[in-house]
């Protein structure tokens, strides 16, 4: 989830500018602060990825025992 977000992040903020303010590619990347944000992405990544595994983790141990 982190390295998606790292990836994708500056391109998921120019098409949410061109989204939000109608704008073209060009104006959206002229707005700079193309990594604004990131920090509260990153974190929620860790966490619900974090949480994510956990789940299929447990979920797992409970389905072995059923078979």
């Amino acid at each position: 989830g982190l390295a998606n977000w790292t990836l994708t992040y500056p391109l998921d903020t120019l098409r949410t500018r061109q989204i939000a303010q109608r704008c073209g590619v060009r104006e959206a990347l002229a707005q700079g602060r193309l990594w604004r944000g990131y920090g509260v992405a990153a974190a929620r990544a860790v966490v619900v990825n974090a949480a994510s595994f956990t789940v299929y983790e447990q979920s797992l141990q409970l389905f072995k025992r059923w078979w």
